[in-house]
């Protein structure tokens, strides 16, 4: 037995609290809150009405088929006619036979309308249809052979378990809330309610006939997921597994590419719910796809919307890192020292900071701070010490996130942080595939300005130039960068390609690549 739970991936860190991803889980669990209870007893009170009518199907059946002849002589006939090979034979016929009998009963075909059977029919079938209609179930989620459109909307935010509520809001943080830092909240809103509503719409596209009511956020969080591997099918999902062999149990953490995970998930998705139509299933597996794929198509259109990502502004992000930082269950004594700092009360922050480390001499948030804060005091010589010590600590723990926040602290000084021109390398990349251009660009520079000789630094000129001609529309910039690249790399390939870019623009009268 193999069992996977997401919990995280490499683009985790958010550089604001994501407000809309936290609402919509907000939301989903305060309608669970308020509803399951209700649900669970309105859902109690039907279930007798349907163990009412089970009872009358049998007694219908027996009495009616067995006529004059009795129930034992009746039903023993039936069964002797039936010819089973085993007792699995057997049943199986009888359910067919009973269900067929059912089906002519309720259609008025085996007996007078007003006959005593029929009438308890008629009278236990009215008041379930009754009970069901002012239910929750029934005036809100999904029901194909009775579709409603605005229940499209309105049966993504019900829930029938706790696990059900808790793994559709963990899968809708760990994708919601880095599209929302990329995209912003009302992109992630619309992709989150349009993706609910085409699931929901497939859903009973592909089940005209079912009867079953659909609840749940599956919807929504598949068209995330299907978003999540259009934008960012690089990035490695982290799944903590649990696998069973035999006497033996094994767990640990793995790391997977999400154009390797996501799309498998996705064909077991549509092969379940292929195999399955037609048939009872308490999973909406045409669900899944019709939101993932809505969610896919959402992306694309969002990612050529936004060519030209609209950056947060410094001073935006220096109160997102804040505001995430009072979100975070940090020790009181750090939030203290960056309280202190962010008052401009640098040597009390610094001596707090200083103390924490005495006593944690690893606390990687601490050390951050402190480096900011000898930054701010015009302390570089320190600040460069110990910025070397916690990037060699965060390289061991492959922590790009915070590593990519030193390099954004030193960016224009002399100081250097230590990071590796590979390392910058990544993060520009990084930000390149988020299409967040301006912060691309950035790292770029930083690599070319601190590692001149660098094998990475002729790429890093050429790529930070196509972005500036491109998608910031500064051709002097671009110009000078390929100047750069050309003389300074002058028998590098990639130095012919910046004459040949420098060329083409020219000829056309812009620096468009």
């Amino acid at each position: 037995m193999f069992f996977f739970i997401p919990i995280g991936h490499e683009e985790a860190k958010v550089r604001r609290l994501p407000l809309v991803t936290l609402a919509l889980i907000l939301a989903n669990i305060l309608f669970y809150v308020l509803t399951i209870s209700t649900i669970r007893h309105q859902e109690n009170e039907l279930a007798k009405i349907r163990m009412q009518l089970e009872a009358l199907k049998t007694k219908a059946f027996i009495e009616i088929e067995s006529g004059e002849k009795g129930p034992f002589t009746g039903l023993t006939e039936i069964i002797s006619k039936l010819n089973a090979r085993n007792i699995a034979d057997l049943n199986q016929k009888f359910k067919d036979q009973l269900s067929g009998f059912w089906e002519d009963f309720t259609a008025g075909k085996k007996v007078p309308k007003d006959h005593p059977l029929y009438v308890e029919y008629l009278n236990l079938k009215t008041e379930l249809d009754a009970n069901f209609a002012i239910s929750i179930l029934g005036r809100y989620a999904i029901i194909p052979n009775q579709f409603v459109p605005f229940t499209s909307i309105t049966y993504s935010f019900l829930h029938g378990s706790a696990s059900h509520v808790i793994f559709n809001m963990l899968f809708l943080y760990l994708t919601g809330a880095v599209v929302e830092d990329v995209f912003g909240g009302i992109f992630l809103l619309i992709l989150y309610m349009a993706s609910g509503f085409a699931a929901g719409l497939t859903h009973v596209l592909f089940n005209m006939n079912a009867a079953l009511p659909c609840i749940g956020a599956s919807g929504s969080v598949a068209g995330l997921m299907g978003a999540f591997l259009l934008r960012f099918y690089k990035v490695k999902i982290h799944f903590l597994y649990f696998l069973f062999v035999v006497f033996a149990f094994f767990r640990g953490v793995i790391a997977l590419p999400a154009f390797f995970v996501l799309p498998i998930w996705f064909l077991i998705q549509l092969i379940y719910g292929i195999s399955e139509l037609g048939l009872y299933s308490n999973i909406a597996y045409m669900a899944h796809v019709g939101g993932f794929a809505s969610g896919l198509v959402i992306m694309a259109i969002g990612m050529l919307m936004f060519a030209k990502k609209q950056t947060v502004t410094e001073e935006e992000n220096i109160e997102g890192e804040k505001a995430i930082l009072r979100a975070r269950s940090s020790p009181m004594d750090l939030l203290e020292a960056q309280k202190l700092i962010n008052e401009g009360k640098l040597t009390d922050g610094k001596e707090k900071l200083i103390k924490i480390l005495q006593a944690k001499p690893t606390h990687s948030s601490a050390k951050l701070a402190l480096i900011e804060a000898h930054l701010a005091d015009g302390n570089h010589k320190e600040a460069e010490v110990l910025a070397k010590n916690l990037v060699e600590q965060l390289l061991a723990s492959e922590n790009l996130p915070m590593i990519r926040d030193i390099a954004r602290m030193f960016i224009g000084l002399k100081a250097s942080h230590g990071i590796p021109d590979r390392v910058l390398f990544e993060i520009a990349r990084s930000y390149d595939e988020r299409m967040e251009y301006d912060d691309a660009v950035l790292f770029y520079d930083e690599l070319a300005n601190r590692y001149p000789q660098s094998p990475l630094t002729p790429k890093s000129l050429l790529q930070a130039a196509k972005l500036t001609s491109r998608f910031i529309h500064d051709r002097e910039g671009s110009k000078k960068r390929l100047l750069f690249l050309i003389e300074n790399f002058p028998n590098h390939p990639l130095s012919l390609d910046a004459k040949r870019e420098i060329k083409s623009a020219e000829e056309s009268g812009k620096a468009n690549f």
